[in-house]
């Protein structure tokens, strides 16, 4: 039953108090400089709302405030940038200047609402501004948003739905059987959330009803497990996952364990049989396609593993995992965020020079700050800009830009955690914890080095729990406690638990083993350091196309490129070097760029 994995205290919380000092930090760093303090950005996604120019081509350019407002304040959350939240309180009062007399906020015009990306759009307008109720500091201006979002709402409940004269959800939009359009289910659950007004639950309830899609019922699919989601009619990911993302929000509020079930079966079901090593989903562009089968082929739609999901995906775990308290969560948002999401941020600005939609001008000098794709087998990165609209004459913009900040926050705030008796640490990178109950600092890296320390600087007056989490790709683990070794090492949900009045300067210590892993599958071969996959870089290669013996032994190696992580092995006498996925292929404006993480194998019949 999933009420035995629910337990008391094993609910888990944000700490809005914790900073990492590696690559995870850096990354939230260079988006919020680059990215989410661009006025310019800002001004010209609100723009859009006065222009109705998703009326052109029933686009979805009314998505990118919204998303990227959603990634701010989570970014908001780790960093608490006092200038970052100036420019989200002024874009907010933009925003709100757009609706209209009707309370609409659209990208659409009256005259051609309810098509295409309509409802789509709409619902991260209003997500965007909920997000931003969560970090305002000013309930006059909380009040006024509320308002807003009531008057979008109203607007919508008046006109969707099944009663005469009204439209129904699956007839707003000719894409995905409703995916997108019945995503909308997320901001109305909030919306109730805060103001406790039946209409929206109401309506929410609707959307359940209708099952997200118009040619099967995936609620009642993933309840009992009937189909995989790429079996399913309709199988676009990323509006697939957000749908469960309402419905998540929706048992928070309401409860009910078929509802829990079915997104726990959806998450379970998704991990077994589309995430590929990095961590992604779709290796046919965008869609559920058996990707955990399929990752070793070349793309057979050109694009493959889009940065839209990599984040949704750690969005939908981190929220199960602050739910549940289950560690295969944390693991499955390790395995996406220092993979495929690190190696989609451009590091090096990129202008995609090389990128099939990239236009002639540069974008005049606009930078994409996430790439849109992630390859896997002999391909580059920045082949094509994903969700790529013009925003306004001569710009353009993309979907996975807008959403990768949400990513990057996720990695951040899922590294140490904190419960009612204390903090669960997740991710043993350097940095520093403080809680109204303990605070702590951690040394080293135990996916690279194999060891960690946590050090205790704040005392607590009564017991207080630290939850540790063991990495499965950890070996031969131990637990030292002031340098003895503990027998508190039994595991619950993947955590050990260890309880009790912690003094300044008492320290742990979690080590053990971690083995360089291969993966075999397809007469292919991979190779994991911990949650970190190693990849070949066509610039780093004498021989990039060399097949791989399954026995191959890596050792440590040196490589002129950037990277966290180098290993070698010797192939007829030559070098073969790997270096960690996220800085593979990153000089993606020139060629040759390729890298893979998927080798052939020398010898097959092994």
């Amino acid at each position: 039953m999933i009420q035995s994995v629910i337990i008391q205290n094993n609910a888990m919380n944000d700490s809005e108090k914790a900073r990492f000092y590696g690559k995870e930090n850096a990354a939230l760093d260079f988006v919020m400089e680059n990215q989410l303090k661009d006025l310019t950005l800002w001004r010209d996604f609100v723009d859009v709302f006065r222009r109705s120019p998703d009326d052109v081509d029933d686009g979805w350019r009314g998505e990118y405030w919204g998303k990227m407002m959603r990634g701010a304040c989570m970014s908001y959350e780790c960093t608490h940038s006092y200038e970052l939240y100036r420019i989200l309180t002024n874009t907010v009062y933009d925003m709100m200047s757009t609706q209209d007399k009707f309370g609409r906020i659209s990208s659409y015009s009256l005259s051609n609402e309810f098509h295409g990306w309509d409802m789509w759009c709409r619902k991260y307008v209003m997500l965007g501004m909920e997000y931003y109720i969560d970090i305002c500091k000013d309930k006059r201006l909380i009040a006024i948003i509320i308002d807003c979002i009531k008057r979008q709402a109203d607007y919508i409940i008046e006109k969707i739905g099944d009663n005469p004269g009204q439209i129904g959800i699956f007839e707003t939009t000719n894409w995905w059987g409703g995916l997108n359009s019945s995503s909308m289910l997320e901001p109305f659950v909030r919306l109730y959330n805060l103001t406790k007004q039946q209409k929206y639950l109401a309506f929410a309830e609707y959307l359940i009803e209708k099952g997200f899609c118009s040619k099967l019922n995936i609620i009642q699919a993933c309840l009992h497990k009937t189909l995989y989601p790429y079996q399913f009619p309709y199988t676009k990911a990323y509006e697939m996952m957000s749908c469960f993302e309402g419905l998540l929000e929706y048992y928070r509020i309401k409860g009910g364990e078929d509802y829990l079930r079915a997104v726990v079966n959806f998450v379970d079901m998704v991990a077994e049989t589309d995430v590929t090593v990095i961590g992604c989903c779709g290796c046919t562009h965008e869609l559920f396609d058996h990707s955990a089968v399929k990752q070793t082929e070349p793309p057979s739609e050109f694009i493959m593993q889009e940065t839209c999901v990599t984040v949704t995906w750690m969005k939908l775990c981190f929220n199960l995992l602050k739910l549940t308290g289950d560690s295969k969560y944390a693991a499955l948002i390790e395995q996406s965020g220092y993979n495929a999401l690190l190696g989609a941020v451009n590091v090096n600005l990129n202008d995609l020079k090389l990128c099939e939609n990239q236009t002639e001008n540069l974008n005049n000098g606009v930078k994409f700050i996430f790439d849109s794709y992630s390859p896997l087998y002999y391909d580059q990165r920045g082949k094509k800009i994903g969700g790529f609209k013009d925003y306004k004459d001569n710009y353009y913009y993309g979907c996975c830009n807008c959403i990768g900040s949400a990513g990057v926050a996720v990695l951040n705030k899922f590294g140490v955690m904190e419960t009612s008796n204390g903090i669960v640490v997740n991710n043993y990178k350097r940095s520093k914890i403080s809680t109204d109950k303990i605070a702590v600092n951690i040394y080293g890296n135990l996916n690279k080095n194999g060891h960690v320390n946590i050090r205790i600087v704040s005392a607590c007056s009564d017991d207080c729990e630290i939850r540790l989490l063991i990495p499965t790709w950890l070996d031969n683990y131990m637990i030292k406690i002031n340098g003895k070794i503990t027998a508190e090492n039994k595991l619950f949900n993947g955590y050990v638990i260890l309880t009790k009045k912690w003094n300044i300067g008492d320290e742990i210590q979690l080590c053990g083993k971690v083995n360089i892993r291969s993966i075999v599958l397809n007469n292919k071969i991979a190779f994991q350091k911990g949650a970190v996959v190693l990849a070949r870089d066509e610039n780093d290669n004498g021989d990039f196309y060399a097949a791989i013996h399954t026995n191959a032994r890596l050792v440590v190696g040196k490589s002129d490129l950037p990277h966290e992580y180098c290993y070698e092995t010797l192939v007829n006498d030559k070098k073969v070097r790997f270096i960690d996925y996220a800085s593979a292929g990153q000089q993606y404006d020139n060629l040759p760029c390729k890298i893979t993480v998927w080798s052939d194998i020398l010898d097959k019949k092994a």
